[in-house]
């Protein structure tokens, strides 16, 4: 209901204004203003649409504060209408990761390489047979002397990386001239996958000095 000049008036439970008692709703007039909440006549004068408005929502508050049963069912659907809708949301929020759908691509990497000796390095040779020898020098000093069974994949070839990748998921020992070009070479292939890997010391040269065994073939 409204009242005069703009005051709202609402519609009271009001058992003392029934004459027979029975506690039906009369047009009582709550007097909204700036004071607080007092009684006035009806008045058949409306006030402006943004007035109406103004004290509609602040009667609905007081109503809601004064009636404990409707702020109860409020609450209520609120926890189980609105609050079920947030838990994605939140759940999104506290774990970013869960948010992206595409899963992320395990990486490899390659086993740290293992130093070994001229002398390691021979014994490895003949007791692993599966063992590759990777000789990363150029193809002429290659052919001036080599240790064998080995194969030549040239650091400095554009395609070595790309050669290297018909040897992955096998044991390697890779060697140079002097250990400088295979200690690249396997800093280049950090992110291949091999199942070990072997680096020789001192490289090619190493090798002749510990006078092992050499192939021109």
């Amino acid at each position: 209901m409204r009242g005069l000049n703009g005051i709202g008036l609402l519609q009271t439970h009001d058992p003392n204004l029934d004459a027979e008692g029975d506690g039906a709703i009369t047009p009582s007039a709550l007097l909204l203003n700036k004071s607080g909440w007092g009684k006035s006549e009806f008045s058949p004068s409306l006030p402006t649409a943004h007035e109406a408005d103004f004290y509609q929502q602040k009667a609905m508050l007081i109503s809601f504060k004064n009636s404990r049963p409707l702020w109860t069912v409020a609450f209520s659907l609120l926890t189980v209408c609105v609050l079920p809708q947030l838990s994605p949301v939140r759940a999104l929020a506290a774990d970013p990761a869960k948010a992206s759908e595409t899963p992320a691509k395990p990486t490899t990497k390659m086993p740290s390489p293992t130093n070994v000796t001229p002398t390691e390095a021979e014994a490895l040779i003949h007791s692993h047979k599966q063992l590759l020898i990777i000789d990363v020098r150029t193809q002429e000093e290659f052919a001036e002397g080599h240790i064998s069974g080995a194969r030549n994949v040239n650091f400095n070839s554009p395609t070595f990386l790309e050669r290297m990748k018909e040897f992955e998921g096998k044991s390697i020992l890779v060697h140079c001239a002097a250990g400088g070009r295979s200690a690249r070479a396997l800093e280049a292939l950090s992110n291949a996958s091999f199942a070990e890997v072997y680096h020789l010391n001192k490289g090619f040269n190493g090798w002749i000095e510990a006078g092992k065994p050499i192939s021109t073939k």
